[in-house]
């Protein structure tokens, strides 16, 4: 059984000085907000990679208070998703699950 999930980019912009993160103040990222609410999983593109079916540049989590949302950067669709991660899935904003 093949399990795709759509998820909801928004577009980012960092506000926080942080020189020891991966992530600097005024930069442009995507992300999507984790199950918490709490965090945006920080790519710096939406691109895919299509042997693993994960984000090539993925970055990291990191709170909310660090970003701005700038508008919608639009939907990525990760195939192969491991069943073990549908129960996270499922409690998620702005993501579709396709069983």
């Amino acid at each position: 059984m093949s399990i795709k999930v759509d998820v909801e980019f928004k577009k980012l912009v960092c506000v926080m000085d942080n020189d020891t993160e991966a992530i600097k103040k005024g930069q442009k990222y995507y992300g999507f907000k984790e199950v918490s609410g709490d965090s945006y999983n920080v790519s710096a593109d939406m691109t895919l990679n299509e042997e693993t079916g994960k984000l090539n540049s993925y970055i990291g989590s990191y709170p909310v208070s660090y970003f701005e949302i700038v508008g919608d950067a639009g939907v990525a669709t990760f195939e192969n998703v491991e069943p073990k991660f549908i129960p996270y899935i499922e409690k998620m904003e702005n993501c579709v699950l396709h069983k």
